[in-house]
């Protein structure tokens, strides 16, 4: 995993931490359109173009991360398992959706999370690309699965997109 990876999610995650921290009711794209009208049209804008110049994958990969709330605790504990066995929610061909949800109950029993949350996420992370057709995690978003793992190891204060502003 390259360092710049890991550095452009962490620009990217403590950006909309910061959009979400200055326009906590979500104004930020309604002003955005109606900005001649509001005095903090420039700060808008400026925080537009930064979160622009982050390429587009890391921003819909940090988008994803940031839209499961405050509590990451399950979907980083099942990042980190399908991080360790890629093909954990690989379903055999014609198995459909009971194979899926076999596989969502032995992950649920293994994170000690309920099944119809694991099923949420897993279909979140399917229907944004993280995990392929066959629900084992996509070749491409390896590496950004390992950086946004890396970002919580290393620990509140430096880089821990938790939404407490620990991204520093």
């Amino acid at each position: 995993m390259s360092d710049t990876l890991l550095e452009t999610l962490r620009d990217c995650l403590q950006i909309m931490e910061t959009i979400e921290t200055e326009y906590p009711k979500g104004e930020f794209d309604r002003e955005l359109i109606h900005g001649e009208m509001d005095f903090r049209y420039r700060r808008i804008h400026e925080l537009r173009r930064q979160l622009e110049a982050i390429p587009a994958p890391v921003r819909r990969f940090a988008t994803l991360v940031r839209s499961f709330g405050g509590d990451l605790s399950v979907p980083l504990r099942l990042f980190t398992l399908i991080h360790e066995s890629p093909r954990f929610f690989a379903i055999p061909a014609g198995a459909g959706f009971a194979g899926l949800q076999g596989r969502v109950a032995e992950a649920a029993a293994k994170l000690a999370a309920p099944p119809p949350e694991i099923m949420k996420i897993v279909g979140r992370l399917r229907m944004n690309g993280i995990l392929d057709q066959r629900y084992a995690l996509s070749a491409r978003q390896r590496t950004t699965v390992a950086a946004l793992l890396e970002l919580y190891r290393s620990g509140p204060g430096k880089a821990s997109p938790t939404g407490d502003s620990q991204y520093r």
